[in-house]
């Protein structure tokens, strides 16, 4: 037979949404001294009986020590990314740096309650819009100068038409490259 503090925990963890966990942390806060309150307001909305204050503090310790866990998950994939995005070369794609925006979004939705980790969140945020500025700029430099070696070589190599007519299909496909990766 499963416990009701057992019961309370998996429905902590699987059931509850967000609002409704920070609904409970809210009530946790506001009757420190008086966890009967609580104890019957658990009964009343989600059928767990804790019958002692001891079993609701037990309960109270397990999850401050699970917000503290998500927290200090959080700040490590924050400052994951940070380091990630301070390399020069950090050897992300379109596709890499996409998600790190979703997930950079969820982090500041998830941070909102902590103002130190939301500005450090904003700050990241700015730091990736940065590298894909740069990234673009990057690109843009690469193909500058490849188009800018390719015009040297068909200049030189005029007097020889299969030269100029694989120069012309590089240009090609430089151009179908670019509008693939546009689309």
């Amino acid at each position: 037979m499963t416990s009701e503090l057992t019961k309370l925990k998996n429905l902590w963890r699987h059931s509850l949404t967000n609002e409704d966990r920070e609904f409970w942390h809210q009530q946790f806060l506001s009757h420190q001294g008086n966890l009967e309150v609580v104890r019957k307001l658990l009964h009343q909305r989600l059928k767990i009986n804790l019958r002692q204050d001891n079993q609701l503090a037990n309960f109270i310790d397990w999850e401050s020590k699970q917000r503290e866990y998500e927290l200090h998950c959080r700040r490590a994939d924050l400052e994951n990314w940070q380091q990630l995005l301070e390399q020069p070369d950090s050897g992300l794609d379109a596709n890499r740096f996409q998600e790190l925006q979703l997930k950079q979004v969820c982090l500041l939705r998830a941070l909102a309650h902590n103002q130190t980790l939301g500005i450090q969140a904003i700050r990241t945020a700015t730091q990736l819009r940065a590298f894909e500025l740069n990234r673009r700029k990057f690109e843009e430099s690469q193909k500058s100068k490849i188009m800018a070696g390719i015009e040297a070589l068909a200049h030189e190599a005029h007097k020889n038409p299969a030269i100029s007519a694989c120069i012309e299909q590089l240009r090609a496909a430089l151009i179908a490259h670019d509008l693939i990766q546009k689309n």
